[in-house]
C-alpha cells in the first residue's frame, strides 16, 4: 500500500539524471510521476514478504489512473480535500 511518510521529495545526487528530475530542471514540468514496483513486493504492509502477482500490478495500474483522472478532474473536490488532510499531517511541509 502506497505511505506518504514514505516518500522522499529531495532530489539527491544518484536521483540528478531521472527522467523525472530531468523533465523538471530542463523544462521547468514540476509534476512528473515515478511509478515504482517489485515483484518481489512489499517490505510492510497486509503484503508484507508476499510476492506481486498480476492481479496486484493491474490494481495499481487501475488505482494509479484513476488518481491521475482526479488530479486532471475540473471539480478539484477530492484534489482540495487531499490537500487539506495533508496539511494538517505534516504541517512543517
Amino acid at each position: 500500500s502506497f505511505s506518504f511518510s514514505d516518500c522522499n521529495f529531495k532530489v539527491q545526487r544518484c536521483k540528478e539524471s531521472t527522467g523525472r528530475v530531468v523533465v523538471w530542471r530542463e523544462f521547468g514540468i514540476i509534476n512528473s510521476f515515478t511509478l515504482e514496483a517489485s515483484f518481489a513486493g512489499a517490505n510492510f504492509g497486509v503484503k508484507s514478504g508476499l510476492h506481486m502477482t498480476a492481479d496486484d500490478f493491474q490494481s495499481m495500474g487501475h488505482s494509479f489512473c484513476d488518481s491521475i483522472l482526479d488530479y486532471f478532474d475540473p471539480d478539484q473536490v477530492k484534489t482540495d480535500a487531499i490537500l487539506r488532510e495533508l496539511v494538517v499531517l505534516y504541517p512543517d511541509s
